[in-house]
């Protein structure tokens, strides 16, 4: 069901809400300011002045909204039997989830005939409204606050946002990014009736939900009618629904619902009229399949480009005909993406141009290439194959292949014989967690309830034990598991151990939710969808997410979790590099490539040796508790794969001991990042390096005395 809100018939997200006062009159509480009643007002005990200690003492009101909300407009009512003129120099603010100022609106004027005093704020997030009242000897004093606005569902961000957009057709400057760039001063139109738009997600999202900000100045009857389509990754329609509106006053928003598992990539607005609207949301989680497109503004290679036509143009993001690549030569032409690691990639999508000439894409194969650029095979059907060949049968405006979790750090796709272009490349599956540690091993965990007393208790999902396992409590409300990492983590996957014999379908719709240590707020939201491949071993994947705290869901009244293994690297925002100009050797030296480069700070020098078997070490000057290493790898493309194999070792103060040994087996396009899931103490890092020569741009270092941890870390040595 489509439900949509007129300007005076818009939610009120401030009712009924907590409120706080810094004092109040005993006949006029702080409730009463949002309690819809103009007929009652909230009036403060003390007027604005000085106190006894020359402090200024400013009388203020806040309400919170129990969430992040994209506010559109704050409406302050004034009381209306007497006084009116003291809710000027009211400051009408709103503050973010810690209380800090997002945007501000000052009461310079009264309206004498209803009291409403309105205020647009061009969808500002926040969750506190707050009014202070600064002019000198004044009392704070008025009926209500209305707030209008969108919440965020399950803190979720706006999916669309700053995301490609196409459209039938424009009507001058009205372009069709306008309606997804987050500024509500703009908007789209189209240029005739009977136009669509669309946006594309760049990755499977779950929506709930749709909303439209309508035109505010005129023909808001033109919504009236459109269709909203969710389209999966080959552009079928899977979900529809029309917008009925039913006209009274100004219609401003448009909120439509999607049932739960509506699975789409793109959003497309349809409609019989012109089409025109302010700006687009979309609200969901990202879906078990993987991350957003890998290859978006990755750096590309090719074989020749035109200049109005480059190669960079297939990873832009834009899918008309601007953004597209074309070759010089028709001869052995090729492009190449570089993803930023090495991926899992199940999914290729290849825009063929559309305004002619499609067919020249035929005979053109596409390919997975590994680290060192050779390709990677895969099984298909029973045979071994190693890339895809477009042909008459597939060849479309869209090009669809998928692959069975192929794992590579390129996409290439040839052309042997012919003029080769290109719209754009999608690359999607997820970044490789190969040789990462689970950072959440032996963390401290709770849980919903437990099934018997010391039996299957929240610590037996992260114990590295695969025969124990978690049991909740049969809760009827649903169940939730909770791990607390210690310490702000860059999330790259969620890996989930299933019992064997736990029923397969309590797995369907279980949430996992990542949750800042420093804001409260949620930073990620994956659910699993079971497919008839889902196994006991399920993979939710996030692109880089900062929480400190995972928490599962289950909607079921029964959840087992036999392992919970988190993957992706501490956030080492509040420690020192300990190895920045710190002392360090290295077995040998080529010219001037010191060893003292890899630690000065600047990725452009580097340190070289001469010869084939290698060490390099820093001294940190000290005993230190490590949980990051990060290596920054020279950024010669010839070079970069000499990393390859190379041992990294903490070393105790002698030089000699052991204390931790990891081997660099994958690269990304920087380097490598190494972190502990527990720290580890030591004095020197060295790299060892046999059958290649070493070079390496910086090595960064990251820890703490050992007893003296900042507060925010709580990891164990």
């Amino acid at each position: 069901m489509t439900v949509v809100y007129g300007e005076d018939e818009l939610p009120n997200l401030a009712f009924g809400k907590p409120v706080e006062a810094a004092d109040q009159s005993v006949d006029y509480p702080k409730a009463r300011a949002n309690d819809e009643d103009g007929a009652t007002i909230y009036h403060s005990n003390s007027a604005s002045g000085f106190d006894d200690s020359g402090n200024k003492q400013n009388p203020w009101w806040r309400v919170d909204l129990m969430s992040i909300v994209s506010i559109t407009e704050v409406k302050v009512v004034n009381r209306r039997d007497c006084c009116q003129g003291r809710i000027l120099g009211v400051k009408v603010e709103i503050l973010d989830v810690d209380g800090g100022l997002v945007d501000i609106r000052n009461i310079e004027h009264i309206n004498y005939s209803d009291g409403i005093i309105p205020f647009n704020f061009n969808g500002s997030k926040g969750r506190y409204i707050q009014l202070t009242q600064e002019a000198e000897g004044q009392f704070l004093a008025f009926a209500d606050v209305i707030v209008h606005g969108t919440t965020l569902i399950d803190g979720l961000e706006d999916a669309a946002l700053n995301r490609p957009a196409i459209s039938s057709g424009v009507y001058g400057g009205n372009i069709e990014s306008h309606a997804v760039d987050g500024v509500y001063g703009t908007l789209y139109h189209s240029n005739t009736p009977s136009a669509w738009w669309q946006v594309d997600l760049q990755s499977v999202i779950e929506i709930v939900q749709v909303t439209i900000h309508n035109r505010d100045n005129c023909c808001q009857f033109r919504l009236n009618g459109a269709i909203v389509e969710i389209l999966d990754e080959r552009s079928n329609v899977v979900a529809s629904e029309i917008v009925s509106i039913t006209m009274k006053g100004n219609v401003n928003v448009a909120v439509i619902p999607f049932p739960a598992d509506t699975l789409g990539k793109y959003v497309r607005i349809k409609g019989e009229d012109y089409l025109h609207f302010i700006q687009v949301d979309v609200y969901g989680s990202q879906f078990v399949v993987g991350m957003g497109n890998l290859a978006l503004n990755r750096p590309v290679t090719y074989s020749t480009q035109k200049s109005d036509s480059p190669a960079i143009g297939v990873v832009d993001g834009i899918f008309d005909l601007s953004g597209m690549y074309e070759s010089t030569t028709t001869q052995y032409n090729y492009v190449r993406i570089q993803l930023d690691t090495t991926s899992v990639i199940n999914r290729i999508n290849v825009f063929n141009r559309i305004d002619c000439c499609s067919e020249r894409l035929n005979n053109a194969y596409v390919e997975v290439l590994d680290f060192d650029g050779k390709v990677v095979a895969w099984n298909e059907g029973g045979s071994v194959v190693n890339r895809f060949t477009i042909t008459a049968d597939n060849n479309q405006a869209m090009i669809p292949i998928d692959l069975p979790n192929v794992v590579g750090q390129f996409v290439r796709i040839s052309l042997d014989h012919g003029t080769l272009h290109v719209r754009e490349v999608e690359v999607f599956g997820h970044q490789s967690t190969t040789d990462m540690p689970n950072l959440a091993l032996n963390k401290q965990t709770y849980q919903s309830g437990s099934k018997g007393v010391n039996k299957h208790v929240s610590l037996y999902a992260n114990d590295n034990n695969l025969d124990s396992h978690t049991h909740s409590g049969m809760q009827t409300n649903g169940n939730w598991w909770f791990v607390d990492m210690g310490v702000e983590v860059r999330v790259r996957q969620v890996k989930i151990h299933s019992p064997l014999d736990f029923r397969r379908d309590f797995l369907d719709g279980l949430k996992v939710q990542l949750i800042s240590g420093i804001t409260r707020e949620t930073t990620g939201v994956n659910r699993i969808k079971l497919t008839e491949d889902s196994g006991v071993e399920l993979d939710l994947n996030f692109e880089g997410s900062e929480t400190r705290y995972i928490k599962i869901i289950s909607p079921h009244e029964d959840m087992e979790l036999s392992q919970v293994e988190v993957f992706g690297h501490w956030k080492t925002d509040l420690l020192p590099n300990l190895a920045l100009h710190k002392p360090t050797g290295q077995s040998t030296t080529l010219s001037t490539y010191s060893s003292g480069n890899a630690v000065d700070g600047d990725i452009n020098t580097f340190a070289h040796t001469t010869n084939y078997n290698n060490t390099w070490h820093v001294d940190l000057d000290g005993l230190y508790d490590i949980i990051h290493v990060t290596i920054i790898n020279r950024q010669d493309p010839d070079t970069r794969d000499r990393l390859l194999g190379a041992k990294v070792q903490i070393l105790a103060e002698d030089g000699t001991t052991v204390n931790d040994e990891r081997q660099i087996n994958e690269l990304s396009s920087l380097g490598i990042e190494l972190s502990y899931p527990h720290a580890q103490r030591g004095r020197y890092v060295q790299i060892t390096l046999v059958g290649m020569v070493f070079n390496v741009a910086e090595v960064e270092v990251y820890g703490y005395i050992p007893g003296d941890a900042p507060s925010s870390l709580v990891l164990s040595s």
